[in-house]
């Protein structure tokens, strides 16, 4: 009966990174074209295969495995890249429109009107605002500046009248950015 082949401590392990890492450094390289993604790659079906702690019927079996882990992977950094190049033609179509550069830009715009009249604001009602843009409930609020619920609200009614008033004179970009 032939003996197993099982990588069961750390030297052996080491050896056997050793003995591998450049081919499949260079296996990978030949699916990928990128030496740093390889190194990482193979890197990976080492990490996997310690935690594996798997048998193997013996040494062509185990270096099998090791081939077809590595073009596996390979194949799934192929496709990832893939999604990645689509997802960024998207972003340069998107980009490239002149509505949306100009419609990007009044939004930040917007932001930064708001946030500056924001940074103006007594401290404690800095402090509820933005708790409050973050999506955090008055309850939440005042319990996290411990402050009661109707000091939330009263110092949310004045800060809102205090933007609306100020961002009167700022309108434009707002009637433009929602094309009213």
């Amino acid at each position: 009966m032939k003996s197993k082949f099982i990588i069961k401590d750390k030297v052996v392990f080491e050896k056997l990174y050793n003995q591998y890492y450049k081919a499949l450094v260079g296996f990978a390289y030949s699916y990928i074209n990128d030496q740093n993604a390889g190194e990482d790659i193979v890197q990976d079906v080492f990490y996997s295969l310690w935690n594996q702690k798997r048998e193997y019927s013996d040494e062509s079996t185990f270096k099998v495995y090791l081939y077809k882990a590595t073009r596996n992977r390979c194949i799934n950094y192929i496709r990832h890249q893939q999604v990645k190049d689509e997802y960024s033609k998207e972003q340069i179509k998107l980009m490239e429109t002149e509505e949306n550069l100009l419609k990007r830009i009044m939004t930040e715009e917007v932001y930064r009107i708001l946030y500056n009249f924001i940074n103006d604001l007594s401290d404690k009602r800095k402090e509820v605002i933005l708790l409050s843009l973050k999506g955090y409930s008055n309850a939440e609020i005042a319990e996290d500046l411990n402050i009661s619920l109707d000091t939330v609200k009263t110092h949310k009614k004045k800060v809102y009248n205090i933007l609306r008033e100020k961002m009167k004179n700022h309108a434009f970009l707002l009637y433009i950015l929602l094309g009213i």
